[in-house]
């Protein structure tokens, strides 16, 4: 390769760095045909624009019956077209329900735009795990990574199926099924287990929800990079089965309370 075109390349990249990418834009466009229908939708007109700074950024404008609408990645299109909604009064994407009631000729010469102050916008704790939201289906799902891109969430916690992946290293070292499945808790408790404040209360879990709970975080986490967030997924916690002394009997392991 050579110098003219190392540089060309390198223009390029720079250029688009920070910019909503066509796999990003049919993203975008997915969740707005979700929230407005596909007729409106249709009006709409998607394209990229870079990040400020490293910071997320939209800008659209009504014309001729049409809103053109440009964001640095994906969250932000959804976020640019939420906005646009919300200023006319027209709409809002909640948990308890959606409602989208715009005219049907958008306001001519309607402009808007916003830089975020921040590069990222985290969303979700460890406790959100619990109670009723280890059962939700990829449906509720869909319509929760809606509502996060609708709202600019950009870097949202990911925690569904740790316990498959748990599983699958303790096997490799050696504990059973069994030994395993003693220790984890049911799914309604499992961020309390996750922090080693309780083990096997109402437990445990079943090979079966382990392969449910991969395949959805598999949609899970396709879903949100397709917008671009940037998922945050779990490490070690540190905390293991009391039977891991079965396999490594001089191993120090103080127990919490």
């Amino acid at each position: 390769m050579n110098t003219l075109t190392r540089l060309i390349l390198m223009a390029a990249l720079c250029h688009t760095a920070g910019a909503a990418t066509p796999r990003q834009q049919q993203a975008a466009r997915g969740v707005i045909e979700r929230f407005a229908g596909a007729d409106f939708a249709a009006k709409v007109e998607l394209g990229s624009t870079p990040a400020v700074e490293g910071c997320p950024t939209y800008d659209y404008e009504a014309t001729g019956g049409r809103l053109a609408l440009r964001g640095s990645d994906g969250v932000a299109l959804c976020k640019g077209f939420y906005d646009f909604v919300t200023s006319q009064g027209a709409g809002i994407n909640s948990w308890s329900g959606n409602r989208f009631a715009l005219p049907a000729g958008l306001p001519e010469g309607l402009k808007g735009a916003l830089v975020s102050p921040v590069k990222h916008h985290q969303y979700f704790n460890v406790v959100t795990y619990g109670y009723t939201m280890p059962y939700w289906d990829w449906a509720r799902w869909e319509q929760e990574i809606d509502w996060m891109a609708l709202h600019g969430i950009d870097m949202p916690l990911a925690l569904v199926a740790q316990e498959a992946i748990s599983r699958r290293v303790f096997l490799r070292l050696g504990l059973t099924d069994e030994e395993i499945n003693a220790w984890f808790t049911g799914p309604a408790h499992l961020p309390w287990m996750r922090m080693g404040n309780i083990s096997a209360h109402d437990g445990g879990l079943p090979e079966e929800w382990h392969r449910d709970q991969l395949e959805l975080q598999h949609k899970i986490l396709g879903r949100m990079r397709e917008l671009g967030m940037t998922p945050l997924c779990p490490g070690f916690s540190g905390f293991v089965p009391k039977a891991i002394k079965r396999v490594y009997p001089d191993a120090k392991l103080p127990e919490t309370s």
